[in-house]
Protein backbone atom coordinates (compact mmCIF):
# COMPACT_ATOMS: atom_id res chain seq x y z
CA UNK A 1 0.00 0.00 0.00
CA UNK A 2 1.49 3.14 -1.00
CA UNK A 3 1.20 6.77 0.61
CA UNK A 4 -0.54 8.18 -1.98
CA UNK A 5 -3.32 6.02 -1.20
CA UNK A 6 -6.68 7.35 -0.86
CA UNK A 7 -7.38 6.79 2.93
CA UNK A 8 -10.66 8.89 3.10
CA UNK A 9 -12.16 6.01 4.74
CA UNK A 10 -9.18 5.89 7.19
CA UNK A 11 -10.64 9.31 9.51
CA UNK A 12 -11.19 7.58 12.86
CA UNK A 13 -8.81 5.13 15.21
CA UNK A 14 -11.69 2.87 14.42
CA UNK A 15 -11.62 2.79 11.01
CA UNK A 16 -8.81 2.26 10.86
CA UNK A 17 -8.07 -1.03 13.64
CA UNK A 18 -11.73 -2.15 11.46
CA UNK A 19 -9.45 -1.93 8.13
CA UNK A 20 -6.29 -3.75 9.51
CA UNK A 21 -8.52 -6.28 11.34
CA UNK A 22 -9.98 -6.77 7.95
CA UNK A 23 -6.48 -7.29 6.60
CA UNK A 24 -5.89 -10.12 9.36
CA UNK A 25 -9.09 -11.68 8.90
CA UNK A 26 -8.39 -12.07 5.05
CA UNK A 27 -4.53 -13.48 5.54
CA UNK A 28 -5.80 -16.00 8.87
CA UNK A 29 -8.67 -17.51 6.35
CA UNK A 30 -6.46 -17.78 3.61
CA UNK A 31 -3.66 -19.60 5.61
CA UNK A 32 -6.74 -21.91 7.30
CA UNK A 33 -7.94 -22.60 3.71
CA UNK A 34 -4.90 -23.34 2.41
CA UNK A 35 -3.84 -25.59 4.73
CA UNK A 36 -6.85 -27.99 4.44
CA UNK A 37 -6.63 -28.46 0.46
CA UNK A 38 -2.65 -28.76 0.20
CA UNK A 39 -1.16 -32.22 0.45
CA UNK A 40 2.05 -31.79 1.61
CA UNK A 41 1.57 -32.44 5.52
CA UNK A 42 4.89 -30.31 6.04
CA UNK A 43 2.87 -27.38 4.21
CA UNK A 44 -0.06 -28.07 6.07
CA UNK A 45 1.76 -27.50 9.35
CA UNK A 46 3.26 -24.35 7.94
CA UNK A 47 0.20 -22.86 6.88
CA UNK A 48 -1.50 -23.66 10.04
CA UNK A 49 1.25 -21.78 11.89
CA UNK A 50 1.22 -18.80 9.58
CA UNK A 51 -2.67 -18.59 10.81
CA UNK A 52 -2.23 -19.22 14.14
CA UNK A 53 0.05 -15.77 14.31
CA UNK A 54 -2.96 -14.14 12.52
CA UNK A 55 -5.22 -14.91 14.76
CA UNK A 56 -2.28 -13.59 17.54
CA UNK A 57 -2.26 -10.13 15.82
CA UNK A 58 -6.24 -10.32 15.96
CA UNK A 59 -6.04 -10.37 19.55
CA UNK A 60 -3.30 -7.68 20.04
CA UNK A 61 -5.67 -5.43 17.86
CA UNK A 62 -9.02 -6.29 19.72
CA UNK A 63 -7.04 -5.47 22.93
CA UNK A 64 -6.84 -2.10 21.40
CA UNK A 65 -10.28 -1.67 20.89
CA UNK A 66 -10.74 -2.73 24.51
CA UNK A 67 -7.96 -0.04 26.10
CA UNK A 68 -5.69 -3.22 27.23
CA UNK A 69 -2.22 -1.94 27.09
CA UNK A 70 0.22 -3.54 24.50
CA UNK A 71 4.37 -3.44 25.01
CA UNK A 72 5.01 -6.85 23.57
CA UNK A 73 6.93 -4.71 21.05
CA UNK A 74 10.03 -7.08 18.93
CA UNK A 75 13.46 -6.47 18.25
CA UNK A 76 14.63 -4.88 15.03
CA UNK A 77 14.47 -7.93 11.95
CA UNK A 78 16.63 -7.73 8.99
CA UNK A 79 14.48 -8.03 6.30
CA UNK A 80 16.29 -10.23 3.24
CA UNK A 81 13.89 -8.70 0.25
CA UNK A 82 13.80 -12.20 -1.30
CA UNK A 83 10.24 -11.84 -2.41
CA UNK A 84 10.93 -8.42 -4.20
CA UNK A 85 12.45 -11.22 -6.71
CA UNK A 86 9.80 -13.88 -6.94
CA UNK A 87 6.88 -13.68 -8.98
CA UNK A 88 3.73 -13.91 -7.96
CA UNK A 89 2.66 -17.51 -7.53
CA UNK A 90 -1.44 -18.46 -7.31
CA UNK A 91 -2.06 -21.16 -4.81
CA UNK A 92 -3.33 -24.13 -5.76
CA UNK A 93 -4.04 -27.99 -3.63
CA UNK A 94 -0.59 -29.77 -4.98
CA UNK A 95 1.92 -26.11 -4.98
CA UNK A 96 5.12 -27.15 -3.01
CA UNK A 97 6.44 -26.22 -0.33
CA UNK A 98 8.41 -23.54 -2.33
CA UNK A 99 5.74 -22.18 -3.68
CA UNK A 100 3.82 -21.49 -0.44
CA UNK A 101 6.78 -20.33 1.13
CA UNK A 102 7.01 -17.36 -2.10
CA UNK A 103 3.27 -16.89 -1.33
CA UNK A 104 3.44 -16.30 2.18
CA UNK A 105 6.68 -14.19 1.66
CA UNK A 106 4.43 -12.33 -0.45
CA UNK A 107 1.59 -12.11 1.85
CA UNK A 108 3.61 -10.69 4.73
CA UNK A 109 5.28 -8.29 2.79
CA UNK A 110 2.17 -6.77 2.09
CA UNK A 111 1.13 -6.95 5.63
CA UNK A 112 4.21 -5.01 6.06
CA UNK A 113 4.28 -2.79 3.76
CA UNK A 114 0.31 -1.85 5.10
CA UNK A 115 0.82 -1.58 8.80
CA UNK A 116 3.90 0.91 7.69
CA UNK A 117 1.14 2.67 5.79
CA UNK A 118 -1.75 2.61 9.09
CA UNK A 119 1.18 3.62 11.41
CA UNK A 120 2.05 6.78 9.27
CA UNK A 121 -1.39 7.92 9.12
CA UNK A 122 -2.35 7.55 12.87
CA UNK A 123 -2.14 10.34 15.42
CA UNK A 124 -2.68 8.26 18.55
CA UNK A 125 0.91 7.46 19.81
CA UNK A 126 -0.70 4.20 21.05
CA UNK A 127 -1.92 2.65 18.34
CA UNK A 128 1.19 3.92 16.04
CA UNK A 129 2.99 1.97 18.59
CA UNK A 130 0.62 -1.13 18.16
CA UNK A 131 1.11 -0.72 14.11
CA UNK A 132 4.73 -0.19 14.40
CA UNK A 133 5.32 -3.49 16.57
CA UNK A 134 2.68 -5.55 13.99
CA UNK A 135 4.95 -4.24 11.09
CA UNK A 136 7.60 -5.44 13.29
CA UNK A 137 6.26 -9.05 13.92
CA UNK A 138 5.27 -9.13 10.19
CA UNK A 139 9.07 -8.84 9.08
CA UNK A 140 10.20 -11.29 11.83
CA UNK A 141 7.44 -13.58 10.30
CA UNK A 142 9.17 -13.00 6.67
CA UNK A 143 12.32 -13.01 7.72
CA UNK A 144 12.15 -16.52 8.90
CA UNK A 145 10.13 -17.72 6.05
CA UNK A 146 13.08 -15.70 3.79
CA UNK A 147 16.05 -18.12 6.13
CA UNK A 148 13.57 -21.25 5.42
CA UNK A 149 13.43 -20.78 1.76
CA UNK A 150 17.58 -20.05 1.56
CA UNK A 151 18.07 -23.01 3.76
CA UNK A 152 15.87 -25.44 1.72
CA UNK A 153 16.03 -23.89 -1.60
CA UNK A 154 19.19 -21.50 -2.13
CA UNK A 155 22.02 -23.15 -0.39
CA UNK A 156 25.50 -24.79 -1.97
CA UNK A 157 24.81 -28.93 -1.36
Amino acid sequence: MTQEKDHLHLKSIESILSFALAIIEDNYYFYKKWAEKVKNPALKEALLELAKEEHRHKTILMSVEHNLDFRDLTEKTIDLKLSDYFVNTRPHENMTYQEALQIAMKREKTAIETYQYLESICKSPKVKEIFHALAEDAIHHKHELEKQYVDKYMSEN
